[in-house]
């Protein structure tokens, strides 16, 4: 009952910062992009994976990237090291409502990125508000209800399809924006 609660109010906190956020939605083709945030849950073996692969790509066609991972466990796993392109935060880095708090965090979501990936295909709170906090120029994601006010561009994926269809039918249609 009380992470109902604390849900109920972190969602008409996140629905306030929504409404405050002013920011114009920028098509992008992923080329022209000059940079990107990808989003995935840790705890999700295929999205952390494909967001990996997604971010050595995206650095290879030379776009400043950021890589956002989120776990509900406390501390992060022995092989998870940050660096300069990749951001990780724990359950101890979110406050009461289950916003993010780290610093770091909060100045990278100032950070005008051009395209967010959203990879996280589940219902962790946490990378919910750092999507809609972003304020990159650009959103695409997963076609969701939850999701319809943050995003700008979402991809419906029929029964079975996972993580890495999701990223192979986006960098598709990027691709056509060139055109």
């Amino acid at each position: 009952m009380m992470e109902k609660l604390r849900r109920r109010v972190g969602d008409y906190f996140l629905n306030r910062k929504r409404k405050s956020l002013r920011r114009n939605s920028v098509p992008h083709a992923l080329e022209a992009a000059k940079s990107a945030l990808i989003l995935c849950d840790l705890d999700d073996r295929n999205e952390f994976e494909a967001g990996e692969s997604l971010l050595k790509h995206l650095l290879e066609i030379g776009l400043d990237v950021d890589l956002v991972g989120f776990t509900a466990k406390k501390e992060l796993a022995e092989n998870l090291i940050g660096d300069e392109h990749r951001h990780y935060f724990t359950k101890k880095d979110v406050n009461y409502l289950y916003q993010p708090s780290a610093p770091t965090l909060l100045r990278l979501l100032r950070t005008g990125h051009g395209i967010l990936f959203d990879l996280n295909l589940g219902d962790s709170f946490p990378l919910t508000f750092v999507r809609a906090a972003s304020n990159a120029e650009f959103k695409v994601g997963l076609k969701r209800k939850d999701k319809i006010e943050d995003l700008d561009f979402m991809i419906e994926l029929t029964e079975g399809d996972g993580v890495h269809q999701l990223i192979k039918h986006i960098t598709e249609y990027l691709n056509i924006f060139k055109k």
